[in-house]
């Protein structure tokens, strides 16, 4: 499991209203807390293929007023490993928080395609069920 350190977007998480990062172990571990629910978040890297990321793409780049609707009509998106295209996750293990961030492999390196994008409660639900395999 990545660590949210590690992650590019790891600082706007830390400055999201509804996250607290709690210590434990003297400081040794953090935990990652969405507060308005309690449950604890999970950070994972996905890999995708080419065709996914630009659907992936398209999603996080959709409005959130439309985002239900154009979900429910991609469907389960096809996780590959050792890909060109991988996705940051944050999500809470009640799926009500969820911050993504796509990027692509080039030049020897992930460069970012989308920004940190957040979403909470239902629609949270619903791109956490299209993107992860343990839903």
């Amino acid at each position: 499991m990545a660590s949210l350190k590690n992650l590019a977007m790891s600082a706007d998480i830390v400055k999201n209203e509804h996250i607290d990062i709690k210590k434990t172990f003297w400081g040794g571990h953090e935990k990652v807390i969405f507060n308005q629910t309690g449950s604890e978040v999970e950070v994972k890297q996905i890999e995708f293929t080419t065709e996914a990321g630009k659907q992936l793409e398209k999603l996080l780049k959709t409005p959130t007023s439309k985002l239900a609707d154009a979900l429910a009509d991609c469907g389960k998106i096809q996780q590959r490993p050792m890909s060109n295209v991988k996705l940051d996750i944050c999500v809470s293990k009640d799926r009500q928080f969820l911050a993504l961030q796509l990027f692509n492999y080039y030049d020897l390196m992930f460069h970012p395609v989308t920004g940190v994008r957040v979403l909470e409660g239902k629609i949270a639900q619903l791109f956490a069920k299209a993107v992860l395999t343990d839903n």
